[in-house]
């Protein structure tokens, strides 16, 4: 969370947007860091509308814990917000195409190995539209489809 904002221009003001029940360890975590003047907490829901005119939209560890049909409503508002220019940023788990291209144990290895199994405990456990192994095939497909 802090990383971006540690290394952005001096000037510049973030926005952390959450549920409310997050914004108080979020507030701790920027004080920690010495980044509280540069960031402000707004409560909101990425289901809901976001704000408006922002440069850059991130979202980090947010779209493994959906299945294809919300990260497809996070996604339309995510893009709904921006105006010309802007970026998204995701930031997430990602599982290799080929379980034999991370026999290494890389990030779609053993890590995803294991975030599988946890999303899996977590949800219904099925294949395709449920939250978890996503290869960047996968995720390539969900940010070209058109919005609107």
């Amino acid at each position: 969370m802090a990383g971006p904002a540690h290394r952005a221009p001096p000037a510049a003001l973030d926005q952390l947007g959450d549920l409310a029940a997050a914004l108080p360890p979020a507030a701790l975590r920027l004080t920690g860091a010495g980044l509280a003047d540069r960031c402000e907490l707004r409560e909101g829901d990425f289901f809901e509308d976001l704000p408006a005119g922002a440069d850059r939209y991130v979202l980090r560890h947010v779209l493994h814990d959906w299945d294809d049909e919300s990260c497809v409503a996070i996604l339309r508002n995510c893009r709904a917000a921006m105006g010309p220019g802007a970026r998204l940023v995701l930031i997430d788990h990602l599982a290799a195409a080929d379980p034999a291209d991370d026999a290494d144990g890389g990030s779609g290895g053993r890590w995803g190995g294991l975030m599988d199994l946890y999303m899996m405990s977590l949800f219904d456990g099925g294949a395709g539209s449920a939250p978890g192994r996503r290869t960047p095939t996968c995720w390539s497909g969900r940010a070209s489809r058109p919005c609107g």
